[in-house]
């Protein structure tokens, strides 16, 4: 019986070794930073084109305080610019990131044009490739989901951009609450 018990106590131990104590690694990143743009300016992000805009704003947010005006898509983006306001953050995707996503938050206010290059738009970027373009009302915050599973292991660059042909309608566009997740 005490050999009995002394294997027992064996088993029970060894079970204890091998699976209780294993380390988990944790698989850390910095993400997105200032997604939220909490810091009240652009900190974290490279600000590309500019003129009026971009500019961080403490109304319109989607939570929080703040949130990134993109442009109004008339006289503030057609000014003596370019008609273009960007802005871009180089983010790191660990090789140990399961399910990398992307989530943007984003609204517009107002219409000029029916289809996204005729004449505003808000464009998202991933490395130079457009995965999302916004150019019509969106009757309020919107949520836009994206799989980073591509970029596992690598650097991405994520690029905002607004831009307008006119000043005639004015479309107000905002972005907030940017982030990258993964398990």
């Amino acid at each position: 019986m005490k050999n009995f018990f002394l294997f027992l106590f064996l088993l029970a131990f060894t079970s204890f070794l091998l699976v209780g104590c294993t380390p988990e690694i944790p698989c850390t990143g910095v993400g997105v930073v200032n997604g939220d743009f909490e810091t009240g300016d652009f900190t974290g992000w490279i600000v590309l084109e500019s003129d009026q805009f971009p500019q961080v704003q403490s109304t319109e947010t989607y939570s929080g305080s703040s949130a990134a005006y993109m442009g109004d898509g008339a006289e503030g983006l057609d000014g003596p610019g370019d008609n273009m306001a960007s802005i871009q953050q180089i983010i790191a995707i660990p090789s140990c990131a399961i399910s990398p996503e992307l989530s943007i938050y984003y609204q517009v206010d107002g219409n000029d044009g029916d289809y996204c290059n005729e004449y505003d738009n808000m464009k998202f970027n991933v490395n130079g490739t457009e995965i999302l373009c916004v150019w019509e009302d969106s009757s309020g915050w919107q949520e836009f989901q994206y799989d980073l599973s591509v970029y596992i292991g690598s650097t991405i660059i994520l690029t905002i951009e607004t831009w307008t042909v006119d000043d005639k309608d004015p479309v107000d566009y905002y972005v907030d609450d940017i982030t990258i997740t993964w398990d």
